[in-house]
C-alpha cells in the first residue's frame, strides 16, 4: 500500500486520514465475491486501526450486504457509545475533583451533574468499493489504569456510503481530496445525523473535524445549523479542519495570498502597458495628422505655382498677339517707303 502523504509513514492505514487506497480496487463488483485470500489480506490491513476490520473486509469482499453491514455497525456503535459515556463521566469527575481541590468548595463532582460527555467527531471521505464512503470516528477523554487523564480514539464508529458508485479516483487528488457535490451533500446529511444520534446516548459532539474531501464543508452554513442543536454548550459544536490538513490549508492560503498579490501586480503591469500603447497610438495619430496637413500645404503650394505659371504663359501669348500685327504692318510699309524715296 502506498505511503500516506499526510504523515509519510509506511502504515497500511493512516491514523488521521484513514486512506483505504487498495480497497476501491480490491472490492468485489456487485453480484461477485472475493476469495478467502483477499478477505484475509484486507482484514489484516484494516486491523491496524479498525476494531471492526472483519466486518469492513467482509463488506469489501461482497460477503455481506450493505444492510447486514449497517446492522452490525449499529450494534457495535451502541456498545462503543456506552463505553465512551462511562469513560467520559469518570474523566469529568476527575477534572471536577481536581478543580474543587484547587478552588472554592462545591465543585460539583456528582454524577447527576454530568449530563453529557463531550467528544470530538473526526470525519473523512474514503475510497471504498470504487465509490466514496463517509467514516466517522470518536475522540474522547478517559482515565487510564494509573489514574492519568488521556485521550483515545475509536475509528470507524460509523461507515456509510456518500457516493457508492463513483468518485474514488479523484478523492486523493493533491493537495487534498476532491469530492463531487452529491457526495458532499450526502456527507453533510450523514454527519448531522451521526451527531444527532449522540445525545440520546449521553454524548455530544463538542468538535467536528473534517478531513479529505470534506474541507469544502468547513464553513458550510447548513452543516453548522444542523450541528447547532446537538451540543449543549453555549459555544455550540465547533467545526475545524483535521490536523492532518492544517499545513496544506495554510500553504494553500499562503499561495492564494501570494497569487493575489502577483495577480494584482500583473493587472497593474497590464494596465501600464495598455496606457503606454494608448499613448503611442495617440502620438502616431498626431504625427499622421501633421503629415497630412503638410502634404495638403505642399499640394496647395504646387497648385498655386501651376496657376501662376499658367497666368504668365497667357500673358506672353497675349503680348505676342499684339506685336504680330504691328510687325506685319511695319514690314509692309518699309518697302513702300523705300520706293517713295527712290522716286523722289
Amino acid at each position: 500500500m502506498a505511503q500516506c502523504t499526510a504523515h509519510h509513514n509506511s502504515a497500511a492505514i493512516c491514523g488521521d486520514c484513514l486512506r483505504l487506497r487498495n480497497v476501491a480496487g480490491a472490492a468485489a463488483a456487485p453480484g461477485h465475491k472475493l476469495s478467502v485470500e483477499d478477505f484475509t489480506l484486507l482484514r489484516s490491513r484494516f486491523a491496524t486501526l479498525l476494531g471492526n476490520a472483519e466486518d469492513v473486509a467482509a463488506l469489501a469482499c461482497g460477503w455481506v450486504t450493505e444492510q447486514e453491514f449497517s446492522g452490525r455497525m449499529a450494534a457495535r456503535a451502541a456498545a462503543i457509545l456506552e463505553r465512551i459515556r462511562r469513560a467520559g463521566i469518570e474523566a469529568q469527575r476527575r477534572v471536577a475533583s481536581a478543580a474543587a481541590a484547587e478552588g472554592p468548595p462545591g465543585g460539583g463532582s456528582e454524577a447527576a451533574d454530568l449530563d453529557s460527555t463531550p467528544v470530538q467527531v473526526d470525519c473523512s471521505l474514503v475510497p471504498f468499493r470504487g465509490g466514496v464512503w463517509l467514516m466517522c470516528s470518536l475522540c474522547f477523554g478517559h482515565v487510564d489504569e494509573q489514574g492519568v487523564l488521556r485521550t483515545s480514539k475509536v475509528y470507524c464508529v460509523s461507515f456509510t456510503p456518500a457516493e457508492p458508485a463513483a468518485g474514488a479516483e479523484v478523492l486523493e487528488t493533491p493537495p487534498y481530496g476532491r469530492a463531487s457535490t452529491s457526495a458532499l451533500r450526502a456527507a453533510r446529511a450523514a454527519i448531522a445525523a451521526f451527531a444527532a444520534d449522540l445525545p440520546p446516548a449521553g454524548i455530544h459532539a463538542a468538535v467536528v473535524r473534517l478531513g479529505q474531501g470534506l474541507l469544502p464543508l468547513l464553513h458550510d452554513s447548513q452543516l453548522a445549523m444542523a450541528l447547532r442543536g446537538t451540543c449543549p454548550a453555549a459555544a455550540g459544536c465547533q467545526v475545524h479542519p483535521s490536523t492532518a490538513y492544517r499545513r496544506p490549508l495554510a500553504e494553500a492560503a499562503a499561495a492564494a495570498a501570494t497569487g493575489g498579490a502577483a495577480r494584482q501586480r500583473r493587472e497593474e503591469e497590464l494596465q501600464r502597458r495598455e496606457e503606454q500603447q494608448l499613448q503611442q497610438q495617440r502620438q502616431r495619430l498626431e504625427a499622421l495628422r501633421l503629415q497630412v496637413e503638410e502634404e495638403d500645404r505642399q499640394e496647395a503650394a504646387a497648385a498655386d505655382r501651376e496657376a501662376a505659371a499658367a497666368g504668365d504663359a497667357a500673358g506672353v501669348a497675349a503680348s505676342s498677339g499684339l506685336v504680330a500685327p504691328v510687325l506685319e504692318a511695319y514690314l509692309e510699309q518699309e518697302p513702300r517707303q523705300q520706293q517713295q524715296q527712290q522716286q523722289q
